[in-house]
């Protein structure tokens, strides 16, 4: 608290100082206050001050430990933290509360050791990701990728405004509703929709690196497409029907067509398309279009469209996906 106060008296703000040296915020600005008007602090006797069970340097290696885990795709559960917190504690033959469980912290414990390392650590809900998804993402795969890139870039001389992404989406039908005022004490309060349980529609996208875009293309769950379904649609937005509801390699050739009636492109003007090798994505009447339209197609490599940015812990270096940015850099080695 000391060292915040003088951090406030050399020119920090409240809650700069606060962040910094762990400090309850509203806490600091009540002793600055006191300090400069002279006024006396309340004492504690050290029967009252709280224990911490790990030294600070003890605490920054088990969340360097946490996030270290995370990155490399095991990240820890709250109670295995628990219970390995409890087993350095008895190892290192740290006092800690007769409170904690047989083998594991106490909640009290997590709970202060999060809010203490708020700013590094933090509570989610993981991703599943399967190992091929993990293990093809490589520094050969995507060297490989932005060699074709740089191939192209100065075969065509390609502008920022040549460079599309497509991507598909989905669309819920119904929205969840927002939070509301009403009536205090009733059991439900209800909220007119168009359907109490929506349906996905799939959207496809294209946006080039400067920020514009082509009208999308939705595609419903249904066997047979009608106009009605487009009303309120973007304007020049085109629709397509699918069993399913999803895209197939039918209907992706008919949104090349829609997306060559609005790229510009010439006879002595390209347009590269950078998009995942989805099975939908890959036909020889696609090709055989694309080719026809000169539009160059650019694939990135397998299971590695949703790594736009990826950091390796034994390198020096940082990848980049050009992901409807156009950004070409690699940084670090080859």
């Amino acid at each position: 608290m000391e060292k915040a106060v003088e951090a406030v008296n050399s020119g920090q703000t409240f809650r700069q100082a606060a962040e910094q040296y762990r400090v309850n915020k509203d806490t600091l600005y009540r002793v600055f206050k006191k300090k400069k008007t002279g006024e006396e602090l309340q004492t504690f006797p050290e029967s009252c001050r709280s224990r911490q069970v790990f030294s600070q340097s003890e605490e920054e290696e088990l969340v360097e430990y946490i996030i270290k885990a995370s990155r490399i795709g095991f990240p820890v559960d709250t109670k295995t933290l628990r219970r390995l917190a409890y087993q350095l504690a008895e190892r290192n033959t740290k006092k800690f509360p007769d409170t904690w469980e047989t083998g594991r912290t106490g909640e009290d414990w997590l709970f202060s050791f999060q809010k203490r390392h708020h700013n590094k650590i933090s509570s989610r809900t993981p991703e599943s990701t399967s190992i091929a998804r993990a293990t093809v993402f490589n520094r050969t795969n995507v060297k490989t990728f932005f060699d074709n890139m740089k191939d192209l870039y100065g075969r065509y001389g390609f502008e920022p405004g040549d460079i599309y992404n497509p991507d598909e989406t989905g669309l819920q039908t119904s929205q969840k509703p927002q939070r509301v005022v009403a009536e205090a004490g009733v059991k439900q309060v209800a909220q007119m929709v168009s359907h109490e349980r929506g349906e996905t529609v799939t959207m496809l996208g294209f946006i080039n690196a400067i920020g514009n875009s082509v009208p999308p293309c939705l595609i419903f769950p249904r066997v047979n497409f009608r106009d009605f379904m487009m009303n309120s649609a973007p304007p020049g937005a085109c629709g397509f029907a699918s069993r399913s509801g999803w895209m197939t390699k039918e209907i992706f050739l008919e949104c090349l067509h829609h997306f060559a009636s609005f790229a510009h492109r010439g006879p002595d003007r390209k347009v590269l398309l950078i998009l995942d090798n989805h099975e939908s994505h890959v036909s020889l009447d696609v090709v055989d279009f694309c080719r026809e339209k000169n539009i160059v197609l650019l694939s990135f490599p397998p299971h590695t469209s949703l790594w736009t940015e990826q950091s390796s812990d034994h390198s020096s270096g940082r990848f980049m996906l050009p992901v409807a940015t156009g950004c070409t850099a690699i940084q670090g080695d080859g």
